[in-house]
């Protein structure tokens, strides 16, 4: 069974805003190292990506299946087990 990989791309807009949150940081220091962090934070965040562990293809988060190789990443079930475990011992 495959899996999706959280990577961080390089490339994208996610990188540009880290990119404008350094050039803040010390283009307005003092003042712009808040709106810099806070960019840099908000651009690392943008930048995850979910690739497949078979062939490498973006995935969307919530994907069960590769949509480029067709490789299943599980059931929607496995999350909920735990659940289930705690639901028959409170019973």
């Amino acid at each position: 069974m495959a899996s999706k990989v959280k990577k961080s791309e390089f490339v994208g807009i996610g990188a540009a805003i880290q990119a404008i949150g350094l050039i803040v940081c010390f283009i307005a220091f003092p003042f712009g190292v808040v709106a810099g962090i806070i960019l840099l934070i908000v651009g690392s965040r943008m930048a995850i990506v979910y690739k497949c562990s078979e062939c490498r293809g973006k995935v969307d988060k919530e994907a069960l299946v590769c949509q480029h190789c067709r490789a299943n990443f599980g059931s929607p079930n496995d999350s909920s087990k735990g659940n289930n475990a705690m639901r028959d011992a409170m019973r």
